[in-house]
């Protein structure tokens, strides 16, 4: 959390996912599998909303994350939509969102109950579709971390617990323009 918010405080921003072709790559993936998002979103990790320049967001967009500061100018720069300012282990949404947005957080995520936890969120947040963007390849030769703020995970072996939440993996898409980048495409069953 510290991390986040001295990061936002000092001017820096969300980082290379949330733009150029990475960004593009990123939203030609979501739309083979649900056009231009116009229905109720939820946008985990929704840092800096470069992820959304130049486009509008759904009517029924929240956008959560951690950093006060982000949220705040978040806020002031989209007064349409809705933003709050919470750890996603511990979000609680009111109600159940058709698509729910999660990027570039999870290899942030160093400690195993917390990723767990922001998982089970995901799944408990979502009506129908969940779009994961995290690391499916190890981008530390020979250690599990970079010892700071990042840890690889092998995000198959969550596969079952997605499943335990009713959700199927419809997706799996390696970016191109990131070479340890892959989109999980997770759908309810029904």
């Amino acid at each position: 959390m510290e991390y986040w918010e001295t990061r936002y405080k000092n001017g820096g921003n969300s980082g290379k996912g949330s733009r150029g072709l990475i960004r593009l790559w990123k939203w030609l993936t979501i739309w083979k599998y649900v056009g231009v998002p116009r229905t109720s979103l939820l946008d985990v990790g929704c840092g800096d909303l470069a992820f959304w320049t130049g486009l509008k967001m759904p009517d029924g967009y929240l956008g959560v994350d951690i950093s006060e500061t982000q949220t705040a100018k978040n806020m002031c720069s989209r007064p349409r939509n809705k933003f709050v300012t919470s750890d996603a282990r511990y979000f609680v949404s009111s109600k159940l969102y058709s698509v729910v947005f999660c990027f570039d957080v999870l290899f942030h995520i160093r400690d195993e109950k917390s990723y767990q936890m922001i998982l089970e969120t995901l799944a408990a947040s979502s009506a129908e579709w969940i779009f994961i963007y995290t690391w499916w390849r190890n981008p530390f030769p020979g250690k599990e971390d970079d010892g700071q703020y990042q840890r690889y995970r092998d995000f198959t072996g969550y596969f079952d617990l997605m499943k335990k939440q009713k959700f199927n993996l419809v997706g799996f898409h390696k970016n191109r323009f990131d070479p340890v980048g892959a989109m999980y495409v997770f759908r309810r069953e029904e």
